[in-house]
């Protein structure tokens, strides 16, 4: 009798331990197998608060995250279907239009070809900058450049087509602003959001151009004129194939990729953008780009002091000559580019009255750079 109980006892045991260890092990497979047949909307009771109950927790965010990142791709999928419609419609409209003797080959009838070819052609490549970009395959060559200048030649390229449909162009630039990143993806940033200004902003309206100075920290800002956007629209304006609504038409300009790209490359060079109302009726794009010679410039004062050397370290360009007739140093390590005057000239000016030695530190690989260096003064560089 004893023996039956125990194994009466023992089996009940069994079962409930089996229920509740197996039912949900049982349902997370039974999520899983549905997961994995591409039915993102699976979930599974999260009953318990144990090892099982967490990984059941676990398989429900995967499964949302998955069902989310579904309905993104067809999302985009749709878009890119619908922007291709366009143009391709169009294109087929006017060859059959020339096939069928409704219209002659004139130059107009070319023009308005050729325009629908460059609205495709301009598609693909952006979305091929995208796709590099995701996969983190798109290159980027960084060294020290001056962002201002980048931006003057940016202004320089767009003013004449600003001016064609009476936008002002208004630029508040520094002297000079450095900073570790790539000119032509920089460069690239620029002309979207030059572009997106041009389409966007009402005839007559302007452009302010801001770039200041922070604690290593560069902000650069760009803000036009009417017509604005709601609090929703700006939440969504870096988003891939984002148009507000006034902007529908395909008259007025592109995809709307040219602000996740934009994106794309300010976050690659460690920075954040970000879009808010402007002051003048339109919309202001914010870039905070972290500024790195401070900090490359910090890290080699430390290892020299570490090594036992007494070091001063100046920032301006227009420091270094009085500096050195002021206090003889053993060494001088000397960046390319500075604020204020570059580090060839100041390497010229230093030759003219010391033989003090001069490394050159520079990002810079061109061997043009290092041959003139060599050639008005400079000792090496690093």
């Amino acid at each position: 009798l004893i023996v039956a109980l125990s194994t009466l006892l023992a089996a009940a045991v069994t079962w409930l331990l089996s229920r509740g260890l197996l039912a949900p092990v049982k349902r997370l497979m039974a999520g899983t197998h549905r997961l994995a047949a591409g039915d993102f909307s699976a979930r599974v009771t999260a009953s318990n608060k144990d090892e099982l109950g967490r990984l059941a927790q676990d398989f429900n965010h995967l499964a949302i995250s998955l069902e989310k990142n579904e309905q993104m791709r067809r999302a985009f999928m749709a878009d890119i279907s619908h922007e291709l419609r366009t143009p391709l419609a169009v294109l087929r409209g006017e060859l059959e239009a020339l096939q069928d003797g409704v219209r002659q080959p004139t130059p107009a009838s070319i023009s308005s070809l050729l325009a629908e070819v460059s609205t495709l052609t301009k598609l693909v490549d952006d979305l091929h900058q995208l796709s590099l970009s995701d996969l983190g395959a798109l290159a980027y060559r960084k060294s020290s450049v001056d962002c201002v200048h980048l931006v003057q030649i940016a202004v320089a390229v767009f003013r004449e087509r600003f001016h064609a449909k009476g936008l002002e162009i208004v630029t508040h630039l520094p002297e000079q602003a450095l900073l570790f990143g790539d000119p032509d993806r920089l460069n690239q940033l620029f002309n979207n959001l030059l572009e997106n200004s041009l389409r966007y902003t009402d005839p007559g309206g302007i452009l302010e151009i801001g770039l200041e100075l922070l604690p290593e920290t560069i902000r650069l800002y760009w803000q036009d004129s009417k017509p604005g956007v709601s609090d929703e629209q700006l939440a969504c304006i870096f988003e891939r194939f984002y148009r507000t609504e006034g902007s529908r038409n395909r008259a007025s300009g592109g995809a709307g990729l040219g602000l996740a790209i934009s994106q794309n490359i300010v976050e690659a060079h460690g920075g954040t953008i970000y879009a808010q109302h402007s002051p003048f009726g339109g919309v202001r794009i914010t870039i905070m780009i972290v500024e790195d010679e401070p900090k490359l410039g910090q890290l080699l004062v430390d290892y020299l002091q570490a090594a036992g050397y007494a070091t001063r370290w100046l920032t301006h360009g227009r420091e270094v000559v009085p500096a050195v007739h002021e206090q003889q140093p053993a060494l001088i390590l000397l960046d390319l580019m500075l604020p204020g005057c570059d580090g060839l000239t100041i390497c010229r000016d230093l030759r003219r009255f010391t033989d003090v030695p001069i490394m050159m530190v520079t990002a810079k690989i061109e061997e043009v750079d290092r041959l003139l260096g060599l050639e008005i003064g400079a000792d090496d560089y690093i």
